[in-house]
């Protein structure tokens, strides 16, 4: 259903990872996420994903490269960690 809770888990390398991997910033949750796994989105306040799991807003940098292509990264200050809002 969700991502596996990485409380206990070792801190991944970026320079192993051949993958891009975004983590949730909010401090209790800190899932880790591939790209094909969040949305990567504007709601008015720069591009984010939100956490899969908790729904935090985690900030992302849209970068693009030489050859055309455009990645992603997550930037390095915190955002605010909201809840989506609730549906009813």
């Amino acid at each position: 259903m969700g991502a596996p809770n990485n409380l206990h888990a070792p801190l991944r390398r970026p320079a192993m990872s051949k993958k891009a991997m975004f983590t949730c910033r909010n401090q209790p949750c800190r899932s880790e996420w591939e790209l094909s796994d969040v949305d990567i989105h504007d709601e008015g306040q720069g591009l984010l994903f939100r956490c899969p799991v908790c729904g935090a807003r985690n900030k992302v940098e849209q970068i693009a490269a030489a050859d055309g292509t455009t990645r992603y990264e997550q930037s390095g200050s915190p955002s605010p960690t909201s809840p989506p809002p609730r549906r009813n």
